[in-house]
Formats: structure tokens, C-alpha cells, sequence
């Protein structure tokens, strides 16, 4: 019996701890869209692909967004009509029920770096940025350092 219950003790004492935890990291994720965090996240890989390149060196990149984040709602289609999924809460405020939260796309991409001035690797920079991004051609420029 006094074996039962220590094991009993410790499971009440283990689980407490581990949803204390999932709690914590529940309650930091804020939901929120953060421009320059997804800006400045894209610039580092982008730089740090691109200074893989041989021959290039110094790498500055500066990405600009297109749009504003979108969200994608739950809805009801019945024949033509068309109407949101909500919820209600315990004080009867309703919301929709939200899928998705979509980033902004691309709207360009400058890469400043030695060696950007050297006409086959500007092709090659221009060539693999578009390709990572699916950005057209046109919207990534690439320049020399003097």
C-alpha cells in the first residue's frame, strides 16, 4: 500500500511539472505576424546561400515585402451561400474560426556584395535567389561592392 502510494505521489509530482511546461510554451506563442522577423529571417539565409558562392564575399541583402498577411477563415458552403465558421465563448463573444495565417510575398530582393560586380556571378545570385523565392527574375538586383 505505502508503495502505491509513493508511485502515486511521484506521477501527481512528474505531471504536474510537464503541463506547467506545456502551459508556459502555450501561452508564449502570441499568434501575431512580425514583418521584421520574417524579413530579417529570409535576409540571413539568402546571405548566407549566397556567400556560399565562390568568389563572393560580404554579403548585404535587403528583402521587401509585397502585402499584408492574410488569414484564411472556416466556412459553411451550402449551393451558392456562403457563411463563416464561428465559435462562441463563455461570455457569448463570438469569432471566426481561423485556418491559417498566411506571410506576405515577395515583392524583391537587392544582394550587395564583392564579387556581385563580376557579370557570371551576378547571373548565378540572380538565378538562385529566384529560384528560392519563385520571384521573377526582374525583381532581384545584385550589385558590386567598390
Amino acid at each position: 500500500m505505502l508503495f502505491l502510494l509513493v508511485i502515486g505521489a511521484l506521477l501527481i509530482i512528474f505531471g504536474s511539472f510537464f503541463s506547467k511546461k506545456s502551459a508556459k510554451y502555450d501561452s508564449e506563442y502570441t499568434g501575431s505576424f512580425s514583418y521584421s522577423e520574417y524579413e530579417t529571417e529570409i535576409e540571413e539565409r539568402i546571405a548566407k546561400i549566397v556567400s556560399e558562392i565562390g568568389g563572393i564575399s560580404d554579403v548585404s541583402v535587403m528583402v521587401t515585402l509585397e502585402s499584408t498577411v492574410s488569414y484564411s477563415y472556416a466556412e459553411n458552403s451550402k449551393d451558392k451561400n456562403s457563411e463563416y465558421v464561428t465559435i462562441r465563448d463563455k461570455d457569448g463573444n463570438e469569432s471566426g474560426v481561423l485556418l491559417s495565417e498566411n506571410a506576405p510575398g515577395i515583392r524583391g530582393v537587392a544582394v550587395v556584395c564583392n564579387g556581385g560586380d563580376i557579370p557570371e556571378k551576378k547571373l548565378e545570385i540572380i538565378k538562385m535567389v529566384s529560384a528560392l523565392l519563385g520571384l521573377p527574375q526582374n525583381r532581384v538586383y545584385v550589385g558590386g561592392r567598390f
